[in-house]
């Protein structure tokens, strides 16, 4: 009787192992899931100097959505209203901490390993002889889509 309850207990404890073992690798596999964010944009044939444009992560997924950081106010945005252009201005206003890139001469930058989350797009140098696009937000990933391309108008 008690040689049976010890090997219950060893089976009980090598399943609960497996299990940690198994959530742990569930979990660095999604945190190694990475995509990239292109903006490119339109000049036409005149050169891009001086151009740099900023990505700041503002939310992190949760269930049909995203959680705006504190520095954000917090809250709850849904993924319908991410697209919104008055959100990515509002938090335009509070942006801090992003990773800047320079544009390239054709009007090009691309941020690679952008985890998943909620992410707002700002022009933060103005190029000579154009004026700066408006800020917008992009989701990450969108439609199980891991790299995303953004063109936003520039005057």
């Amino acid at each position: 009787m008690r040689k049976g309850r010890s090997q219950l207990k060893r089976g009980i404890i090598a399943l609960m192992v497996i299990g940690t073992l198994l959530s742990l690798s569930i979990r660095a596999g999604a945190s190694e899931m990475k995509g990239s964010v292109e903006v490119k944009l339109d000049t036409g044939e005149l050169p891009v100097t001086n151009g740099a444009v900023t990505l700041y992560l503002v939310g992190v997924p949760i269930e049909g959505g995203y959680r705006l950081l504190d520095r954000y106010g917090g809250g709850v945005v849904r993924s319908e209203d991410a697209g919104s252009g008055n959100l990515a201005y509002w938090l335009s206003e509070l942006s801090d901490g992003g990773k800047e890139l320079l544009l390239d001469v054709d009007g090009r930058v691309v941020f690679s390993g952008v985890e998943p989350g909620l992410y707002l797009l700002e022009q933060t140098r103005r190029m000579d002889g154009f004026y700066p696009f408006r800020a917008f937000l992009a989701e990450m990933p969108a439609d199980n889509q891991w790299t995303r391309c953004f063109e936003p108008m520039v005057l």
